[in-house]
């Protein structure tokens, strides 16, 4: 039955600011299931600052000409911006399956400044703060949840005052870009006091954003949580175990994402150097505390409908550390949250549409 109040959704899908981050959103987009109760459209936008409107049941063969042909088809009605939002629906409700700043900031401000439009998941003011790995800590500190300790370095041009620092942290350390995913320019530097291979760490991270984060880095167990909040109640579903090692003690870019030549997403990674468990092996005591965990960090960044945490459990203390939150979903078999809820014997589908109505 239709949505009579709501009767479209709209997947919004690709990026403005490059076409690696473009692919990507499309590889997720495209697996997301289908909400029969909805009339299902997708609005696309292009680096090339280029829009489309697309039927979701063409969107599988649109996607497997963009990835194979690494172009937009041909013989479709490409627009500007101002013309795909006017020629929108006055009332839908939208799912982001963008990663981009701009698409998951600033395009879903302007998203919620519309009067009929619904939005999935958290505003745009939480991704944006969630965005921050540092920021996200800070808010989460606040809440009494333990994180590695950190430091910011903006600039190349701070780099060397802030070499003397960091082996405070300790004599291994993370270092990563403070707001990108997928492990892009992410380094483990197994000593400190190494400074030609520290610096090359920091200016590896900024080429990926502006701001580079050094923290601690917590030998342990790596686990993925996910909450899900619906009718005011959340769900804290089986955890996902990432059986991190010696050999492969963290998780890099081509564990998570499977890419071309020329270094741009093709699908999600098969690689098995980091097998994964759900659920996860816990212990009664672990899995009660960071089911507590996750629930306070969802509360205490304000985040609604659905997040999804990473935590680091100490080797020595057994103490969970929180790394970073995601508020991702792309709705399709595959997704994380998905995968968790399915694990628990939930119906991942019935669920992910109560959540659709929820919004």
């Amino acid at each position: 039955m239709i949505n009579d109040d709501y009767p479209y959704l709209i997947h919004f899908i690709g990026s403005p600011s490059s076409w690696y981050e473009f692919r990507l959103s499309l590889i997720y987009a495209t697996q997301a299931i289908d909400f029969p109760e909805y009339q299902e459209q997708c609005l696309l936008v292009f680096p090339d600052e280029q829009w489309l409107l697309l039927d979701k049941k063409y969107l599988k063969d649109f996607s497997q000409q963009v990835l194979i042909k690494n172009q937009k088809p041909e013989g479709l009605t490409y627009c500007s911006e101002e013309a795909a939002l006017r020629n929108l629906p006055e009332a839908f409700t939208l799912i982001s399956h963008v990663f981009c700043q701009k698409g998951m900031i600033e395009y879903r401000a302007i998203f919620e400044a519309m009067p009929k439009v619904r939005l999935v998941g958290s505003s745009s003011k939480v991704i944006r703060l969630t965005q921050s790995k540092l920021a996200t800590k800070q808010a989460v500190v606040e809440a009494d949840l333990p994180v590695p300790d950190s430091l910011i370095i903006e600039s190349e041009k701070k780099l060397q005052a802030s070499l003397l620092r960091i082996p405070q942290l300790g004599k291994k350390v993370i270092v990563k870009p403070d707001d990108t995913d997928n492990s892009k320019g992410l380094s483990l530097i197994h000593d400190t006091s190494d400074t030609k291979v520290l610096t090359k760490a920091i200016e590896k991270a900024l080429k990926y954003s502006t701001t580079a984060l050094v923290e601690t880095y917590i030998p342990g167990r790596e686990i993925r949580t996910c909450v899900v909040e619906t009718n005011q109640r959340f769900t804290v579903p089986a955890m996902i175990e990432y059986h991190v090692s010696e050999q492969h003690p963290i998780r890099e870019e081509a564990d998570k994402l499977r890419l071309d030549t020329k270094g741009m997403p093709l699908s999600q990674s098969a690689y098995k150097n980091i097998t994964a468990s759900c659920p996860a092996n816990l212990g009664e005591k672990l899995r009660e505390k960071l089911h507590t965990y996750s629930i306070q960090a969802h509360q205490a960044l304000d985040c609604k409908q659905f997040s999804i945490f990473d935590f680091r459990v100490s080797d020595q203390t057994q103490e969970a550390y929180l790394l970073e939150a995601g508020l991702y979903w792309s709705f399709s078999p595959q997704s994380m949250i998905s995968k968790m809820l399915t694990a628990s014997d939930i119906d991942f589908a019935k669920l992910s549409r109560q959540v659709v109505d929820e919004a």
